[in-house]
C-alpha cells in the first residue's frame, strides 16, 4: 500500500485530481489486503453478521434496522437474508418486550396508539410486529 500512496500529493489533491493509474493501484492493493485477511479468516462476513443479528437483537432492535445497518456495512444482501428471518416469531416477541417495557400500559387514545406505533417504527420492527405488539396483553407478559 505504501506504494500507492506515494503517488498521491501530501499537499493535498481533491479527488478529481488524482491520476487514474494511482487510484487503480491502491484500489488493487487494498483488494489484496482485503483478500489476505479473508483467506487468514481475520475477516468473516458470515461471523460477522450472525453476531451483528443477535447483538442488535439484544440491544431491542428490529429485523429492518438491522438490515439497514448490514447494508450500510457492505454485507451481501444474501448473507443478510441467511441470518435475518424477519417472519421469526423472535421478532414479534422482542417487538412486544420493547414496546411494554416503554409503555406499560395499553394505549387508550388513538394518539396513545400512534405514539407507540411510531416507537416500534424506530426501533426497527415492521408494521405487523408493531401492530401485534400492540394487539397483545399487557398481561401476557
Amino acid at each position: 500500500m505504501p506504494q500507492a500512496l506515494e503517488q498521491i500529493d501530501p499537499n493535498g489533491e481533491t479527488s478529481g485530481e488524482l491520476d487514474a493509474d494511482a487510484v487503480s493501484g491502491l484500489v488493487m492493493e487494498i483488494d489484496a489486503v482485503l483478500d489476505k485477511l479473508e483467506q487468514d479468516r481475520y475477516l468473516n462476513d458470515a461471523r460477522f453478521s450472525e453476531l451483528f443479528v443477535r447483538s442488535a437483537q439484544s440491544r431491542g432492535r428490529g429485523p429492518v434496522r438491522v438490515r439497514y445497518d448490514l447494508q450500510e456495512r457492505g454485507v451481501s444482501a444474501e448473507l443478510i437474508s441467511q441470518f435475518l428471518d424477519e417472519s421469526d416469531p423472535s421478532w414479534f416477541e422482542l417487538a412486544k418486550t420493547q414496546l411494554r417495557r416503554k409503555f406499560p400500559d395499553k394505549p387508550i387514545t388513538p394518539k396513545d396508539k400512534a405514539k407507540q406505533l411510531r416507537f416500534l417504527a424506530q426501533r426497527g420492527f415492521t408494521s405487523e410486529q408493531a401492530y401485534q405488539a400492540l394487539s397483545s396483553g399487557v398481561d401476557e407478559l
